[in-house]
C-alpha cells in the first residue's frame, strides 16, 4: 500500500489553501495521494507531482467535506476588498479639485481679473500631488488594504475615463474656424511628436517617458498622457514625471503667453491661434484665453483659441495608434504599418490574404487598445448629435440643444474628466514613490523645458506662415 510522504502532504495542503478548500484530516490527504497513485502507476511515477495534485484538488472543489468557496463568495470577496481603496481615491481626487478651484480662483484675483467661471488650473496634476503625499507617509505600510481598490482605478477607471472624454470632441466644432485652424494643429502636433522623442533618446530617457512628454506637450497635456499610457504600459513614475512637465512648462505659458500675443500679433484671430497651441492643457489654454479676453476684451481671441485647442484634442484619435505602435515596448513586433500589411495581403493569394488579415487583425489589437475605439466611437457620437442638432433641431431627434449640452457635459466633463479620470491619477499618485522620481533626475525636466520652446516657436511660424501661404495660395 502506498504511504505518502510528506512533502506531498505539504503540496497539498498548499493547494489546498490557494484553491479555497479545507482539507479536514489526514485521512483525505491519505485518500487523495493513495487515489492518484494508482493511477500514475503505469507511468512509473513514484511521488505525485504538482499538476496531478491541482487536478486532484479542482476535482474535489464540489465536495461538501472539503468546505468549498462558492464563486460568487469569493466574487464577493473581491469586491468588498476594493471598496476602501475606491474611497480613499474619490476622497483625494474630490480634495484635489476643490484645492484646484480655491488656487485657480486666487491666481485669477492677483491678476485682477473677478468673478470668473472656470478655474486656469487643473484639478488632476493636484489630485496626484495629494495621492503622492498619501503614498509617502509615514503610516502608509497601515494602509495596506486599499492596494486591491487602487488597482482597479489605475486600470479600469482610467480606461472609463477616456472613452467618456470622446464626448468632449466634436468633428463640428473643428469645421468652423475652417482652413487656418487645421493645417496649423497638424503641423504643430506632428513636429512636437517627431522631435521631442529624439530629444528625450538623446539624453537617455525611456521610450515610454519620451513618448508620455512629447504627446502630452504636443497634444492636450495631461488627457493625453492619461490617455497614453496604458497603452504603453508606462510606470506609474512615467505618468507622474510627464504631468509634473505639463503642469509646470504648461502653466508658465499660461501666465506669459497672453501678453506675449498681444506684443506680437497684430489680429485677435492670430493671438487666438497662437494661444490655442503654444499651451499645453486643455485648462491652461482656457485660463490663458480667459486672461487674454479679459485683459484686452478680445471675443474673437477667446474663440479662436478655444477651437484651435479643440482641434489639437481631436488629433488625439489619430495620436494614440500612432504612439503605441511608434513606441509601444509590445512582445510582438511589427516593423511595417497595418496599412502596408493590408495592401500586401490583397495582392497575394487567396489563401495568404486569409494568413495576412489575421495578423493584422493581431497588430491592431495589439498597438490599437480597446478603449481608443470606445474613445473613438464616443466622439462620433458627439459629433452626430451636433450634426442632427444642426440639420433638424434635435439631438438624434430626441434631446433639445441645451439637453444635449447637458448631457455631453456631464458625460465628457463630469464623469469623465474629473470622477473617472481623476480618480485614476489619484491611483497613480497613491503608487508613485518619492524614491523612485528623485532617481530619475533632471533631464525630464529638460526635455519639458525644449519641448514648451519647440511647440511655442512652432505655433508662432504656424500662425504667421499658415495663412499667408494659404492667402497666396488663393491669389494663385
Amino acid at each position: 500500500m502506498y504511504q505518502p510522504k510528506a512533502q506531498d502532504l505539504q503540496h497539498l495542503t498548499f493547494l489546498a489553501k490557494h484553491l479555497g478548500c479545507t482539507i479536514q484530516s489526514p485521512l483525505h490527504r491519505y485518500h487523495i495521494l493513495s487515489m492518484k497513485k494508482y493511477h500514475n502507476k503505469q507511468a512509473n511515477k513514484e511521488h505525485l507531482h504538482l499538476p496531478t495534485q491541482i487536478t486532484a484538488m479542482i476535482s474535489m472543489r464540489g465536495s461538501r467535506s472539503l468546505g468549498t468557496k462558492s464563486e460568487t463568495t469569493i466574487l464577493k470577496e473581491q469586491t468588498v476588498s476594493k471598496f476602501p481603496g475606491l474611497l480613499a481615491c474619490a476622497a483625494t481626487m474630490q480634495a484635489g479639485f476643490s484645492l484646484a478651484d480655491l488656487g485657480g480662483q486666487t491666481l485669477l484675483e492677483l491678476q485682477g481679473l473677478h468673478d470668473m467661471a472656470n478655474s486656469p488650473i487643473s484639478g488632476i496634476p493636484v489630485t496626484i500631488v495629494l495621492g503622492m503625499m498619501v503614498r509617502n507617509n509615514p503610516f502608509w505600510s497601515y494602509l495596506s488594504n486599499l492596494s486591491s481598490g487602487i488597482a482597479f482605478c489605475k486600470d479600469k477607471a482610467l480606461k472609463a475615463g477616456i472613452i467618456c472624454i470622446g464626448a468632449k470632441l466634436s468633428f463640428l466644432e473643428v469645421a468652423v474656424l475652417g482652413a487656418t485652424c487645421i493645417p496649423s494643429a497638424i503641423v504643430s502636433v506632428c513636429t512636437g511628436l517627431l522631435i521631442i522623442p529624439r530629444i528625450a533618446q538623446l539624453l537617455g530617457l525611456s521610450k515610454n517617458l519620451g513618448a508620455l512628454i512629447a504627446t502630452g506637450t504636443s497634444v492636450c497635456g495631461i488627457t493625453a498622457v492619461s490617455a497614453l499610457a496604458p497603452a504603453l504600459r508606462a510606470s506609474q513614475n512615467e505618468v507622474a514625471i510627464a504631468v509634473a512637465n505639463v503642469v509646470a512648462f504648461g502653466t508658465l505659458n499660461m501666465l506669459v503667453m497672453p501678453h506675449l500675443a498681444h506684443v506680437t500679433f497684430s489680429s485677435s484671430e492670430q493671438a487666438g491661434l497662437f494661444l490655442g497651441l503654444s499651451v499645453h492643457d486643455t485648462a491652461q489654454v482656457m485660463g490663458a484665453a480667459l486672461t487674454y479676453q479679459q485683459l484686452f476684451a478680445d471675443d474673437v481671441a477667446f474663440q479662436s483659441a478655444t477651437v484651435t485647442k479643440l482641434t489639437r484634442n481631436m488629433l488625439l484619435i489619430g495620436v494614440l495608434p500612432y504612439m503605441t505602435w511608434a513606441h509601444g515596448n509590445n512582445n510582438i513586433k511589427c516593423t511595417t504599418s497595418p496599412a502596408t500589411q493590408l495592401d500586401d495581403a490583397v495582392n497575394n493569394s487567396k489563401n495568404k490574404i486569409s494568413n495576412r488579415a489575421s495578423k493584422l487583425a493581431a497588430n491592431i489589437k495589439t498597438y490599437i487598445p480597446s478603449f481608443v475605439f470606445g474613445f473613438v466611437a464616443m466622439s462620433l457620437a458627439r459629433s452626430l448629435g451636433d450634426f442632427s442638432i444642426s440639420s433638424h433641431g434635435a439631438a438624434f431627434g430626441l434631446l433639445e440643444p441645451l439637453q444635449w449640452h447637458q448631457l455631453v457635459s456631464g458625460v465628457g466633463g463630469f464623469l469623465g474628466t474629473k470622477v473617472l479620470l481623476g480618480t485614476a491619477m489619484a491611483a497613480i499618485g497613491m503608487s508613485t514613490s518619492f524614491a523612485g522620481m528623485t532617481r530619475i533626475g533632471w533631464q525630464p525636466f529638460a526635455v519639458g523645458f525644449c519641448g514648451a520652446a519647440l511647440m511655442s516657436t512652432t505655433a508662432v511660424c504656424c500662425t504667421v506662415g499658415i495663412p499667408a501661404l494659404i492667402q497666396f495660395c488663393s491669389n494663385h
